[in-house]
């Protein structure tokens, strides 16, 4: 099974190492901003996730098993929805060519439903995604889309300032080394 690429795929991997965030521990800004996407949409399953070479990993979840924090790219609704800026909605997930022969639905835990938003960057990178899953076939109310789309911009600005923090950390680690530097030639010129 293969999977949709963004046009911008090289970039877009660069955009996520750079953040350092794959593989990091839960984060309490991002498990609410899951929980509350479900609770707003009202379905049972949420995710944070971020997607790299091959793989979809969750920094985020929402009523999915604690053991589950990565599944193959090929094989995650999310590869279709980072390809794009736009809401992907799947009403019926059995009925939508995109994904019905998903293993997600074809097999358990036999998802219905599925609702993604593209994190976008300032600089036009989708790095991954925020979902909300059913077990059943639903609809979005417009209320409850726009929430979701507010807090989609909600953890694209905790993304920026996490690559803000980093800019900043190595700045000071120049910095310092400047320092040094600029001490031991003191001492040499003093010398």
């Amino acid at each position: 099974m293969s999977f949709p690429i963004p046009a911008n795929e090289t970039r877009r991997l660069a955009a996520v190492r750079e953040l350092d965030i794959l593989d990091t521990a839960p984060d309490i800004a991002y498990d609410e901003i899951g929980e509350l996407a479900a609770q707003i949409c009202q379905c049972p399953v949420a995710y944070i996730s971020f997607m790299d070479d091959d793989r979809l990993w969750l920094k985020a979840k929402y009523g999915l098993p604690p053991d589950l924090n990565q599944c193959p790219r090929e094989i995650a609704f999310c590869a279709t929805t980072i390809c794009g800026a736009v809401m992907v909605v799947a009403p019926d997930l059995r009925e939508d060519s995109r994904f019905n022969q998903t293993p997600f639905v074809t097999g358990e835990p036999h998802f219905q439903f599925y609702c993604g938003l593209s994190l976008v960057t300032e600089a036009g990178y989708a790095l991954g995604t925020l979902c909300v899953l059913d077990f059943e076939p639903r609809q979005l109310t417009f209320e409850q889309a726009e929430s979701l789309r507010r807090l989609s911009r909600q953890v694209v600005t905790q993304l920026e300032l996490r690559r803000k923090l980093i800019e900043f950390d190595q700045t000071i680690k120049e910095l310092d080394q400047a320092r040094t530097e600029a001490a031991a030639d003191r001492a040499r010129t003093e010398e």
